[in-house]
């Protein structure tokens, strides 16, 4: 028995140290009706972020409305060893 599909919910940690690991082959993401800001607003990832050369390339597979918002499906390019 194996797992082929995985899904992770998180947080900006959990996301970092996923991404990171070179764990992850899809991202989805929410984009809603309401804008949330400030010093304090969480973003997608913590951790140490990426380098300029360690940028992670993402190519849109789908886009969906649902109500009034779009989740976007992508597929992460390139995977940070």
């Amino acid at each position: 028995m194996s797992i082929n599909t995985l899904m992770v919910e998180g947080g900006a940690t959990l996301n970092w140290g996923m991404i990171s690991a070179g764990l992850v082959d899809e991202i989805y993401t929410f984009v809603g009706n309401l804008i949330i800001g400030g010093k304090t607003a969480p973003t997608f990832t913590d951790g140490e972020g990426f380098t300029e050369a360690e940028l992670l390339g993402l190519e849109l597979l789908s886009a969906e409305k649902i109500e009034e918002g779009i989740l976007l499906k992508w597929r992460v390019k390139g995977k940070r060893n």
